[in-house]
């Protein structure tokens, strides 16, 4: 044999051996089907995962594995559904199909398979398929007790539910001894009473019983919960605790029951106490019931182990959808950033932490993370992400108008204070031009003062009016009448600036859609003031031979009332003013105070509404004010 072909097949035996040793040192299993189905060969890991040795694999198929195969809900795993099988007919593969094995000895183990097809470059069916493999086994069994504590909880709640309802207590110790068996599996589970029980005796019940919980009472227990656990069963401290919650609902309901039986005794005092407890339980059910923060459950590397409704209605993702999947599918908005981040810092430290963030619908979330490890020492994080929007706002609101209401003052002082000498300088200004006026050399410098005296005049009327206390006087005033007045005040502005106001208000009260508007109980002439700022601040920003709208609609939302809206067609906010519109005295118009929209926030806050300013997206602003059908409150 010539030597360069002995060192071919050399080589080759060489790659062959290395390539085997890859595969068994795989800590997947690996097992290799030929076109028949047979298996040819496997890995050290799939006979360790499987529980059998080489010999008891090789040449078996999918039909015969020597295991019992099953899907996760417990039903046959047909021969024609494994991804060998489906692989070798269809030439696909197949990824992550979960299967359960039932060995002979009783014992059972999940798996996670893939399977891959094998060609040869001329032949476009698979010779071979590879099936790959996994051990999910402890995952498996992490979800099983997560739907068991689930399967806890929901029995306490109910139990909760029937102690505080009332149900007969025959009924309900036999609903606890069910549902307790159920959830805890157990051989047995029985509720006794203890109203003939003496110390020096024992009952049978005991002796066979695994666990022993007291049911108090009134100096004494009034009973027992007796449990008793399969073969090779035990309990815990979880299974104990959730024993004695059960012992104690029970507890409160047999209270419950001696309660409601003194107080029909009691007669009439006694029905109107029991009436009491049932309102006060009502409404504490209702209360439990709006605490509605996003929960997750997720391991320390960041995957989704379980979320609560109001979580994946926050993501708008389905349960199956996110489970077992990176936090990241959640989206790359907020809160789920601020989570990923906090994640890696506890990660780090292994310390609970906490960290506000605000979304792109502007929503304030404040996100607390405490790790926690479960029975079986796997690691993972608790995460509440509660809207703390409202809270955030009336902070934001408070400061505003604790530093409105100074400035106020402030202004208003300085306005008195000025408004005096200002009104002498103006009369000697009359004074003087009535005196001199006809000449020309001094007429120029009589229109510069009259025209600055003006100024000032105005500057001095809008400080006293943003000074002005909260004194409404409040009347019933129509939507359509607070459009119709603004518009009239404010046409000789528009007619000199060759701006269109078109207001959208109703005329005919029996064929109008808007008709249907309620009343508004508002200060007519401070209203009217409102949109009239608000109107002249967009004629004098619109283009000439353009047009202003003003019109009104329902508002949507918690809150009832009327949402109007100013349209412009002028250049809009630039992106850096949209925060500081409404401050005292921030203006980009050149000779303007910049106190008019402060003013016209002052009023709208006064009756209880809200004034908001944002961008149109097809150019201009928008101006929107909320009034409510009542002020809730008076601003100071």
């Amino acid at each position: 044999m010539p030597k360069s072909r002995e060192a071919a097949e050399s080589a080759l035996r060489e790659s062959e051996e290395r390539f085997r040793a890859v595969v068994a040192a795989l800590e997947e299993g690996i097992v290799l089907h030929e076109a028949d189905g047979s298996i040819s060969s496997c890995n050290a890991s799939a006979c360790r995962i499987l529980g059998l040795p080489e010999g008891q694999i090789l040449g078996r198929t999918a039909r015969n594995p020597g295991w019992r195969a099953i899907r996760e809900d417990g039903s046959r795993f047909e021969p024609e559904s494994h991804p060998a099988t489906i692989t070798l007919l269809t030439g696909q593969p197949c990824s992550r199909v979960i299967m359960g094995i039932e060995r002979n000895d009783g014992t059972r183990s999940w798996i996670s398979l893939n399977s891959r097809p094998l060609r040869r470059a001329d032949d476009p069916d698979p010779y071979a398929v590879a099936v790959s493999f996994t051990d999910i086994t402890h995952l498996k069994a992490s979800e099983i007790e997560l739907r068991r504590r689930a399967d806890q909880q929901s029995v306490v709640a109910d139990l909760g539910r029937h102690a505080l309802e009332g149900t007969p207590i025959p009924a309900l110790l036999d609903e606890a001894a069910r549902r307790t068996r159920q959830a805890l599996d157990l051989a047995g589970c029985v509720i006794v009473e203890r109203k003939d029980h003496k110390g020096d005796q024992t009952d049978p019940e005991i002796e066979l019983a695994t666990s022993v919980v007291p049911i108090p009472g009134r100096g004494r227990p009034w009973g027992v919960l007796l449990a008793r656990t399969q073969p090779g069963q035990t309990f815990g401290l979880e299974e104990e605790s959730f024993l004695r919650s059960v012992a104690t609902l029970l507890a409160v309901a047999v209270e419950r029951e001696r309660e409601q039986q003194a107080r029909r005794r009691a007669g009439l005092r006694q029905e109107k106490l029991q009436r009491a407890l049932r309102i006060s339980a009502q409404e504490w059910r209702l209360t439990f019931d709006a605490l509605t923060h996003p929960l997750l459950l997720i391991e320390i590397d960041g995957r989704i182990i379980r979320m609560n409704r109001a979580a994946r209605d926050l993501a708008g993702i389905g349960f199956e959808e996110a489970v077992y999947h990176p936090l990241a599918i959640l989206g790359d908005t907020q809160p789920w950033l601020a989570i990923h981040d906090l994640l890696s810092e506890i990660e780090d430290t292994g310390a609970a932490g906490s960290v506000q963030a605000r979304d792109d619908q502007n929503r304030f979330w404040d996100i607390s993370m405490s790790p926690v490890t479960s029975p079986d020492g796997q690691d993972g994080v608790v995460v509440v992400a509660r809207d703390i929007t409202d809270l955030v706002r009336l902070q934001e609101s408070l400061r505003r108008s604790e530093t409105m209401s100074a400035m106020g003052a402030l202004v208003a002082g300085v306005a008195h204070e000025v408004r005096n000498p200002l009104f002498g300088i103006s009369a000697t200004l009359d004074a003087f031009e009535s005196s001199v006026g006809s000449r020309k050399a001094f007429r120029r410098y009589f229109d510069v003062l009259q025209v600055e005296v003006r100024r000032l005049s105005e500057l001095m009327r809008q400080l006293l009016e943003y000074g002005k206390p909260a004194r409404l006087d409040l009347a019933a005033l129509a939507p359509d009448d607070i459009i119709a007045a603004a518009c009239a005040a404010c046409g000789h502005l528009a007619g000199e600036a060759g701006v269109t106001v078109r207001p959208e208000v109703s005329t005919d009260l029996r064929t109008d859609l808007r008709a249907d508007l309620p009343m508004l109980h508002v200060d007519r002439g401070r209203i009217a003031q409102v949109f009239q700022n608000l109107l002249e601040n967009a004629i004098q920003h619109s283009p000439r031979d353009s047009s202003v709208v003003l019109r009104a609609e329902p508002a949507a939302g918690e809150r009832d009332g009327v949402r109007f809206v100013v349209e412009d067609s002028g250049p809009g906010f630039l992106p850096g003013d949209l925060h500081h519109v409404f401050e005292p005295f921030f203006t980009r118009r050149r000779g303007g105070t910049g106190l008019g929209l402060s003013i016209v926030q002052r009023i709208v806050e006064q009756h209880g509404g809200e004034v908001a300013a944002a961008n149109r997206p097809g150019g201009g602003a928008w101006m929107k004010v909320f009034l409510p059908l009542r002020p809730r409150r008076l601003s100071p």
